[in-house]
């Protein structure tokens, strides 16, 4: 379990209580009639009570987001999530973290993939995590430095740092758009992502050289990923934006309110989204799939298909010129797709 305290500077935080206030009304319409209309009356609405009643609050939240459930929807470290946990979830979900890490290193070829009918993997071969990770830079030539900017991170122990279940498919994700921008050969490269959790495909899209990034998020958890992505890169490179077409080309990574994208058609290279797009209000919904279908020429998609409307079924009407669909190799129960419009 992390404890390590980071920082961020006064007038960094201060941009981010301005973009908070300028944005409160504008939030309050997006999270009406999907999940996120529970997770925000039972979790942000308290958070945002507190900021108001005292400023200082605000810093408090940010320094120590567990403790008041800030990451809720899209991150484990919440205190409410970590209130009963007993040794045995534990253990599944370290054993969890690794069996993830061993899909990665299957996808790029580190390990041999496992077959279930002729070998046993875990009783056979004993996994060295730490080599692995060392094998993983090496073949994506990145460093990876888990660096556990919040105190309560729960993951398995490495030379890197504590690795948490979320990192392991921001890596995954990063590397599936850096795939499409060279398998295309796009220059110059755009990128939208929607939703975006706490940030870490950003992060590591950001390692790979990919600069040019927009986030388009609800307001708590965009301040969240701001948070987080300047104390995991730096300052400097991330801002708050209330006006996307006049940042486009700044090479930096940029986040900003769903009705500021709507409001403009900007074109992106390329739209990602994961484990956000179906679960979201079916009104919003539609107004990113118009968005999508007339900005971008490729949309990446990672999510389940549980609920009332899949990814497929939201795009199934529109005029895409191709579609491939696969199963997730890193989690059973979701599937990923690729519309070229």
């Amino acid at each position: 379990v992390s404890n390590q305290t980071s920082k961020l500077s006064k007038n960094f935080v201060e941009s981010l209580f301005n973009y908070f206030e300028e944005n409160k009304k504008e939030n309050d319409t997006l999270v009406n009639e999907s999940m996120w209309g529970e997770i925000s009356d039972n979790f942000y609405y308290n958070i945002l009570m507190l900021i108001n009643k005292d400023k200082n609050n605000f810093t408090k939240i940010l320094n120590n987001p567990s403790e008041y459930n800030l990451h809720w929807g899209f991150d484990e470290n919440c205190k409410d999530l970590k209130k009963n946990y007993k040794s045995i979830q534990k253990k599944m979900f370290n054993f969890s973290i690794v069996d993830r890490l061993i899909s990665l290193c299957e996808y790029i070829n580190i390990l041999k993939a496992y077959h279930p009918a002729t070998s046993s993997l875990f009783s056979t071969n004993n996994i060295d995590i730490n080599k692995l990770i060392i094998e993983i830079e090496k073949k994506l030539e990145i460093n990876l430095n888990f660096k556990n900017v919040f105190p309560g991170e729960i993951g398995v122990q490495t030379n890197n740092g504590i690795l948490v279940y979320k990192e392991i498919q921001a890596i995954y994700n990063a590397l599936k758009i850096k795939e499409l921008i060279q398998y295309k050969n796009l220059k110059e490269v755009k990128i939208l992502e929607i939703g975006g959790g706490l940030g870490r495909t950003a992060y590591y899209c950001n390692k790979f050289g990919i600069n040019n990034y927009t986030m388009v998020d609800i307001l708590l958890p965009g301040i969240s990923q701001a948070n987080y992505l300047a104390r995991s890169i730096d300052e400097n490179s991330v801002k708050l934006v209330n006006n996307i077409e006049k940042n486009h080309d700044l090479n930096k990574i940029k986040i900003s309110m769903p009705e500021k994208l709507f409001s403009k058609n900007i074109f992106f290279d390329i739209v990602f989204n994961s484990d956000s797009l179906v679960e979201i209000d079916h009104e919003f919904q539609k107004k990113y799939v118009k968005y999508i279908t007339q900005n971008t020429n490729y949309f990446i998609s990672i999510n389940h298909e549980c609920l009332k409307f899949s990814v497929y079924d939201l795009f199934s009407k529109t005029k895409y010129k191709k579609y491939q669909k696969s199963l997730f190799p890193l989690e059973k129960g979701y599937v990923e797709e690729i519309f070229e419009f």
